[in-house]
């Protein structure tokens, strides 16, 4: 090779470094994730959405329940919790109880789930939030941090609690035998490895509809979820999923097909693109969650290092917002948070919720 030849590259080069850079920029502005890359521009997010009547939510809902194919079972009492030796509960306002549960997972196991009772609940009656924890690894259980501060305001607000692990995370068993199709089983510690049972879905949802017969057994109407990343994730799905379920937060937790590849860190897990790739579009998601007068909020930390952060999910908003609003009516609201700076629950986002949760429970 010529000298000649090797300096003829540097404009290449200097092209190519000079294209990433753009793309970068079109992501992160100042620190912020503030613009929309061009490919996202280029979408009308309203040609995607596929719900426009009331008909077509309870439609998607019951293509949703079949994808899912959950079949909850009953939960199991373990035993009560001794918070009185523990710091953080000891002194915790408004709470009587806390209670150890085993849930069914929907592949032959079970996990454990905790239960946190007020001592008092709401004028307006018993209500509860459900807790579902992320991907945060083994003994990361969704009462401990980023969720707890959230907790203890809930119970101290007077509505119980449920914390609800993802499978192999928390409290859940970090690894499972699977029972593959047509026989045998198959020991696995990845979500992705699901795609390999008959029910891939049930074992993210099986337990979180067992908390909801067991709530409404026990008279609780009026019941809240939230959860943060594949938390949030689950969240979004649940809230489609289930009417019983009256207002859901979603942090951190998804972004429509069109938009992932262009935000970064922002593909998902596994089970993200496997609702995709079943044909169901994360737009009619959030138009369902909020269907029947019900309240989705799809809650984004612009600086989060994670996922799904800056302002994107501002350019569907509107879009979901009209076809809330001949679906059936509800509130579709998206919250931004400029506050946080890692990907956790922030007091802003915490206040939000606890807010929301004592002016309409």
């Amino acid at each position: 090779m010529t000298e000649n030849a090797s300096f003829d590259k540097a404009p290449f080069i200097m092209k190519i470094i000079l294209t990433v850079l753009t793309l970068a920029l079109c992501v992160m502005s100042s620190g912020v994730r503030a613009q929309f890359h061009p490919n996202i521009l280029a979408v009308n997010p309203a040609n995607l959405i596929g719900v426009a009547t009331a008909q077509d939510v309870s439609d998607l809902r019951s293509e949703l329940s079949a994808l899912v194919r959950a079949e909850p079972g009953d939960l199991q009492f373990r035993s009560i919790y001794s918070h009185s030796q523990n710091g953080t509960y000891a002194s915790a306002a408004n709470l009587a109880e806390i209670s150890i549960w085993r849930v069914p997972q929907g592949i032959g196991t079970y996990a454990p789930i905790w239960r946190f009772k007020p001592t008092s609940y709401r004028p307006g009656g018993k209500c509860a939030l459900i807790l579902y924890g992320g991907h945060h690894g083994a003994g990361h259980h969704a009462s401990h941090p980023p969720y707890q501060s959230l907790l203890l305001k809930t119970i101290e607000a007077g509505c119980e609690v449920t914390a609800v692990d993802m499978p192999f995370n928390g409290l859940s068993p970090m690894a499972l035998l699977l029972p593959v199709r047509g026989g045998g089983v198959y020991l696995t510690t990845a979500h992705e490895e699901f795609a390999y049972i008959d029910r891939p879905l049930a074992p993210f949802f099986e337990a979180t509809l067992s908390v909801l017969d067991t709530l409404e057994s026990e008279g609780v109407n009026n019941i809240a979820m939230a959860g943060l990343s594949g938390g949030g994730w689950a969240t979004v799905v649940m809230a489609a999923l289930d009417e019983r379920i009256d207002m859901a937060y979603s942090i951190s937790g998804s972004m429509p097909a069109y938009m992932r590849s262009w935000v970064l860190g922002s593909t998902g897990d596994w089970e993200q693109p496997f609702i995709s790739a079943s044909g169901f579009e994360y737009l009619d998601l959030y138009v369902a969650g909020a269907s029947s007068g019900r309240k989705f909020r799809n809650v984004h930390l612009i600086n989060d290092p994670c996922c799904f952060a800056g302002t994107n999910a501002s350019h569907y908003t509107n879009a979901v917002k009209a076809a809330v609003a001949t679906s059936g009516g509800g509130d579709y609201t998206l919250f931004l948070d400029t506050t946080a700076t890692s990907h956790t629950v922030p007091d802003t986002v915490r206040d939000f919720i606890v807010q929301e949760i004592v002016t309409y429970f």
